[in-house]
């Protein structure tokens, strides 16, 4: 090529990386069917990234990131009050973006190579500890709030509980997606916390069954 392509032509594979894992997963994403998504030729793949391997691994930082942020910014919009910072984290992550509607498939495509990659695995530990910082703080500051002493360590056990929990529901909603939706994970995920932290997330009434619809408010 003569020169560096004009316009987002590296933003532009990226999305397409990220759609293409999302409908056929990591090892049937060609370098071709990447390129035929974003509208470009193989060479300009090539131009931006030395192969494949390469572009999903940027592809994977992007989206981690991305979700990432989102959930930050709900939870920071919803106040200093950590219980209703904690409810706002939770629906950001079970949430239905219009942005982003193959988020799950996204995550669940990418776990393979999380699995055989040491550098795409260190980004998904970054990232990782970062998403436990922000449940701790909501669990310690709960805490707090009752004046009850709780160790770091008890801190990080229950927010890596937490953490799991939601990830194997979204793995569910990925698998079994007519059995579990994210509203039916949502349901979960918050009368899992109520239950453990002993507390009351705002409009919701007790015990609600598992085929109920979420409240009314900020989903995504």
């Amino acid at each position: 090529m003569a020169g560096k392509p004009k316009g987002g032509g590296r933003q532009l594979l990226i999305d397409a990386a990220l759609d293409c894992i999302a409908e056929y997963g990591y090892h049937r994403s060609s370098v071709r069917e990447i390129a035929r998504i974003a509208g470009v030729t193989a060479g300009l793949l090539r131009y931006y990234f030395p192969g494949k391997s390469e572009l999903m691994a940027e592809a994977y930082r992007h989206y981690l990131r991305n979700v990432l942020m989102t959930y930050f910014y709900d939870a920071t919009s919803a106040g200093p009050d950590p219980v209703n910072r904690l409810e706002a984290f939770t629906r950001a992550v079970f949430s239905v973006d219009p942005r982003c509607p193959n988020k799950m498939k996204i995550w669940t495509g990418f776990l393979e190579l999380v699995l055989t990659d040491p550098e795409v695995s260190s980004e998904r530990l970054r990232m990782y500890d970062l998403y436990l910082q922000e449940i701790g703080n909501c669990v310690a500051e709960i805490h707090a709030g009752r004046e009850e002493a709780i160790a770091p360590e008890r801190v990080r056990q229950i927010a890596v509980g937490i953490e799991s929990l939601f990830n194997g529901l979204w793995l569910e909603c990925s698998l079994h997606p007519s059995r579990m939706s994210p509203e039916n994970a949502l349901e979960i995920a918050l009368d899992f916390m109520e239950a453990r932290l002993d507390i009351r997330f705002s409009g919701r009434v007790p015990t609600r069954g598992v085929g109920a619809e979420a409240p009314a408010g900020s989903c995504g």
